[in-house]
């Protein structure tokens, strides 16, 4: 697939992808499954196949993550962290109020990035 059609492909994808977890979570059957279980079910399935994919095409990459002293433990502290806690967090939060108020108190989430990083960095 030539390259530009493959990042089209991709990006549809991936849009398709985020928001059918928001429709899911919303009006999906909330007894079935609460939102931070669904959450962690795709996350965990979902790196599955990125650390799978990751090991088959970059093995050089791997072999250097691997090597590096704590490199593992600090990316599985990030992923916990980020995907864990902040997407099971989304979730309930699309459960219990309107999505537009969600989308609103997303939309401030690059200023709080820009605080941070001018303080950090």
């Amino acid at each position: 697939m030539p390259g530009h059609t493959r990042v089209v492909v991709v990006g549809v994808f991936v849009t398709l992808l985020w928001s059918s977890s928001w429709v899911l979570v919303r009006w999906g059957d909330a007894r079935a499954l609460d939102p931070i279980d669904f959450a962690a079910s795709r996350y965990v399935l979902a790196s599955t196949v990125l650390v799978g994919t990751v090991l088959a095409r970059h093995r050089r990459a791997a072999a250097a993550l691997l090597r590096a002293p704590g490199a593992l433990r600090r990316v599985a502290v990030l992923g916990v962290t980020y995907y864990a806690v902040t997407q099971a967090a989304q979730f309930v939060a699309i459960v219990h109020q309107p999505a537009a108020t969600t989308s609103l108190l997303l939309s401030a989430t690059s200023f709080v990035v820009a605080l941070l990083a001018f303080v950090v960095l």
